[in-house]
């Protein structure tokens, strides 16, 4: 299976073997560095989509935290 590249300027999937992007028309050799899975993933690390996980994720677990003290207290008003 090949891996999928990614246009560096425009950030949508190409083909391999294009030499330009069909969709911004970036020819590769005036972008180097057509993007494959891999790269784009750290690309994004990069800009900032990792630290925005990783917040959004800290809310998540704020909030489950907080879902887990409201239901130990319901049920610990149950039991009195």
């Amino acid at each position: 299976m090949d891996e999928k590249i990614y246009c560096a300027f425009c950030g949508r999937v190409i083909k391999n073997e294009y030499c330009f992007c069909p969709f911004c028309g970036v020819q590769s050799k005036d972008f180097p560095g057509m993007l494959t899975g891999s790269e784009r993933a750290l690309v994004g690390i990069r800009d900032g989509s990792f630290r925005s996980t990783i917040h959004r994720l800290e809310e998540m677990e704020t909030t489950l935290t907080d879902m887990e003290h409201e239901l130990d207290h319901f049920i610990s008003s149950k039991k009195a």
